[in-house]
């Protein structure tokens, strides 16, 4: 296994993480979003 391959995937790892989180937090704006509308 070369650096090269290593950075590969370190980078689509991030790339995956990063979009969790862009998920999430879509997720509980939604959430909020709907609990305001609620009230």
């Amino acid at each position: 296994m070369t650096d090269g391959s290593i950075q590969v995937v370190v980078a689509a790892e991030a790339a995956e993480a990063a979009e969790a989180a862009e998920a999430a937090r879509y997720m509980r704006r939604t959430l909020v979003v709907r609990s305001e509308k609620r009230v």
